[in-house]
């Protein structure tokens, strides 16, 4: 050990990155304010401080400057992307009740903000626990939320070919791939 440090193979850091990612995603806060978080809760002042500093010349936290987009994925395979002010129960519940039928089987992941839907009446809730380096349910293999995943990944490559957007134009490339996402099968004529 050097000046208190504490040596860690990689492959035991990246383990611990890893699930501090998960526990910070299942807590809806970043990577940075889970340490902060910690740092507080074990007291060390002055490297809480430091690491402030540091964000703040980086200019901010995790997701804080950028836009937040809520997707579903029905089950005829077609998605529906808003993009959203926060990802509060509130907000979520507003789009959920809006676009998904109360009988529906929905799948999520563990999110904090979906605790509530089966209070709002929805039933048939199944989640995979990321948190768990869980992405297929254990019990139930068709419980995972691979579909919209895969839009995601396929949404992100796209976008990130553009290299940079304007955040009033984002919602147009948005939808964009929600369009080509959901017409992806059909036969589009040119005539």
């Amino acid at each position: 050990m050097n000046q208190g440090r504490i040596q860690l193979q990689i492959d035991t850091s990246k383990a611990v990155r890893n699930r501090a990612k998960a526990v910070a995603y299942g807590q809806g806060i970043s990577l940075t304010e889970l340490v902060l978080k910690a740092l507080a809760d074990v007291g060390d002042k002055e490297l809480r401080v430091l690491i402030e500093k540091d964000l703040e010349k980086r200019g901010g936290r995790g997701a804080s400057k950028k836009i937040i987009v809520f997707g579903l994925l029905k089950h005829d395979g077609k998605v529906y992307t808003q993009i959203v002010p926060n990802v509060s129960r509130k907000t979520l519940k507003q789009i959920v009740q809006m676009k998904v039928e109360p009988d529906s089987t929905i799948y999520s992941d563990g999110w904090r903000s979906y605790d509530s839907l089966v209070d709002w009446g929805y039933k048939h809730h199944y989640r995979v626990s990321h948190g768990n380096n869980e992405f297929v349910s254990k019990d139930n293999p068709k419980n995972h939320i691979n579909g919209i995943e895969n839009f995601w990944g396929i949404t992100k490559v796209r976008l990130a070919k553009l290299r940079g957007l304007r955040k009033d134009h984002f919602n147009l490339h948005l939808k964009e791939c929600e369009f080509r996402y959901n017409m992806r099968h059909e036969e589009i004529k040119t005539h």
